[in-house]
């Protein structure tokens, strides 16, 4: 069971770009982690982020 979702995603993120990948896959999101990846967007950190729903969640 994921404890800190925001953290998480921060480590996979460090893992995809130490890894070379281009691209991520974070699962599960919150409204917390939608809100650091926009701020990281803005600071130009990331390039791009998009949510695909999966139908589960409120």
């Amino acid at each position: 069971m994921q404890q800190d979702l925001l953290n998480d995603a921060l480590v996979t993120l460090r893992h995809a770009d130490q890894e070379g990948h281009p691209t991520a896959g974070l699962h599960p999101t919150s409204r917390l982690i939608a809100e650091v990846l926009r701020l990281f967007r803005e600071h130009q950190y990331i390039q791009e982020f998009t949510f695909v729903p999966d139908g589960r969640g409120g």
